[in-house]
């Protein structure tokens, strides 16, 4: 008989997709759920309990338990059959729905939103998935071709989700509008226009490539920028749309811009700054993303006023910066008082931005993901994967503003380091720590623990 510690895994141990993932606790901390594979499909669905003190197995043999928390057993909500039913989902802010991104038919490469409503009243019967983009059947969602998923949750509007979209009518299907839909009369007002959405933007983004090519090979002005596109958007802390990723159309350069002046509020002439632009070799994947939503490119764009001056802080998740191997997460001031003053010809006289100093980075490895305040948006910690995950919690001086106090993670972390330390084998173990979940108060975490030999710290735990 082979001995177990010294033979080498079965190859579907360590190539085989989870039995259950992505445990999450609702904004309001009433809900937990997690995708769970069937045992006859092979299928991730979408399972949603409301949360108890204690977890009741839906397997459980002793039924009068089951009955008698009815209220609190888990419940299956969605039913795909021949593939998962989403790459992720989310919770509405109000507790009250569950979304997620799907195809409205296998193969279409056109992704809709679709709302599950959370009816406890009613645990046999679960809503029916509804298709929020079912009245505009050419329309598509991004879901991260390149970058991140582009989806957002604003909590003053929690009846409405904010994802970029495209419509028959864009001439490209990667340059995504910003759209907000609401989720009760799935009705799609569009918040931010892509230059390519409108035929009388392609006309002007044609004539601005004709200007270029102009003076770059008739004029001899190497030092006009080619024009680009938007292809991914970020929100500011106020869930204005001021940041975008963008992508040269002739040689598929890329720069990240932000709108410091021109309020989107106010409707003042709005200046977008480029902060860092790359050749399109020195862009890493690990920003665009090597499968659906996996990008992490980044932008926290905030405004605050100091010593009597208005100027919008930038912190950037770029690459390739001061000839960076991996990528870092940088800040750069941009003085809006300049910048709501000049002309485009005027940019580069007036200089209204400055590089401040670098937030994080690691010789090892690429930035893999943050780690947001619920509430504020803003980063506290940030993770790299060298040999293993690993976790680093900025301190509060990177985060404080005048409207948002800052905390510390770092007291929590080590809490977290040492709760799994003290249980039974795993004294001796180096234990990697992510928090995947938190509610919008902050009350309530979830918190995944891995290790190299495996772990056993929860018992009952419904993402298993």
């Amino acid at each position: 008989m082979s001995d177990p510690l010294n033979s080498p895994p079965p190859l579907p141990v360590l190539f085989s997709k989870p039995q259950k993932d992505q445990l999450r606790v609702s904004p309001l901390g009433t809900h937990l759920a997690w995708r769970a594979r069937g045992a006859d499909t092979g299928v991730l669905n979408i399972w949603v309990q409301k949360r108890n003190e204690t977890y009741v197995d839906q397997n459980t043999s002793n039924n009068d338990e089951l009955n008698e928390d009815a209220q609190y057993r888990a419940r299956q909500i969605t039913f795909a059959r021949d593939r998962d039913v989403c790459i992720r989902f989310y919770f509405s802010t109000d507790d009250r729905t569950i979304l997620y991104l799907n195809e409205p038919s296998n193969g279409s490469e056109a992704y809709h939103v679709y709302a599950i409503d959370l009816n406890d009243s009613n645990q046999n019967a679960p809503s029916e998935p509804r298709d929020l983009c079912a009245q505009h059947p050419r329309t598509t969602c991004a879901i991260g071709f390149i970058g991140g998923v582009q989806l957002w949750l604003n909590p003053a509007t929690p009846r409405n989700v904010l994802v970029s979209t495209s419509t028959g009518k864009s001439i490209w299907g990667l340059f995504w509008d910003v759209s907000s839909i609401n989720l009760d009369t799935s009705e799609i007002t569009i918040v931010e226009r892509n230059p390519l959405s409108t035929w009388m933007g392609v006309l002007v983004f044609v004539g601005r490539m004709l200007l270029y090519l102009v003076k770059k090979h008739v004029l001899r002005r190497a030092e006009s920028e080619p024009p680009r596109v938007p292809i991914q958007w970020f929100p500011d802390d106020r869930f204005r749309f001021r940041g975008r990723l963008e992508i040269g159309v002739l040689d598929l350069s890329c720069a990240w811009r932000v709108c410091a002046g021109g309020s989107h509020d106010s409707g003042e002439h709005q200046q977008w700054i480029t902060l860092h632009q790359l050749h399109r070799g020195h862009v890493s994947m690990q920003l665009i993303g090597s499968s659906g939503g996996a990008g992490t490119a980044h932008m926290d764009i905030r405004d605050e006023e100091k010593d009597g001056v208005n100027r919008t802080v930038v912190d950037l998740h770029t690459c390739h910066f001061q000839g960076s191997d991996t990528t870092s997460y940088e800040r750069f001031h941009v003085s809006q008082s300049t910048c709501s003053r000049i002309t485009t010809n005027d940019v580069k006289k007036a200089i209204p931005k400055q590089y401040i100093r670098q937030i994080a980075s690691c010789a090892n490895s690429d930035i893999t993901g943050f780690v947001l305040h619920p509430k504020t948006r803003q980063v506290q910690c940030v993770l790299f994967h060298a040999d293993k995950p690993s976790i680093h919690c900025l301190p509060v001086t990177e985060q404080q503003t005048d409207a948002s106090p800052a905390h510390d993670l770092t007291p929590d972390i080590e809490f977290l380091q040492s709760y799994a330390a003290s249980k039974p084998n795993n004294s001796n173990q180096d234990v990697s720590i992510t928090i995947t979940s938190r509610s919008l108060n902050d009350d309530l975490w979830v918190v995944y623990f891995q290790s190299d030999a495996g772990l056993a710290i929860c018992g009952n735990c419904p993402s298993g």
